[in-house]
């Protein structure tokens, strides 16, 4: 039973990493395609639409980067300070259910 488990979680954590690097790989190549666009309104002479779609993109990077930073930061200081949160187990994968053994 436990083995079974664990293999199942073993698949889950697997599945997660998967679509984490789908996730990413779209949103780069949405960032690239956007970055791109705004710089080709530019030289089609549509500056204002050129420079919102640059702005949007910067600040859209800018607030993820910022956010992941934070959140890293909350992580590395709870684990400094021996405490064990939620988002430090779901960061790393791990559940924080209780598995009860059968009899």
């Amino acid at each position: 039973m436990a083995e079974a488990e664990g293999e199942h979680r073993r698949s889950r954590a697997q599945y997660a990493l998967q679509t984490e690097r789908v996730s990413l790989f779209v949103a780069a190549t949405l960032v690239l395609l956007f970055f791109v666009g705004g710089f080709y309104a530019i030289l089609q002479g549509k500056e204002i639409v050129g420079l919102v779609s640059l702005v949007a993109v910067l600040a859209t990077l800018a607030t993820a980067f910022i956010v992941g930073k934070r959140a890293n930061t909350e992580i590395a200081i709870a684990e400094a300070n021996g405490e064990k949160s939620d988002d430090t187990e779901t960061a790393r994968g791990e559940s924080s259910g209780v598995v009860e053994e059968e009899k």
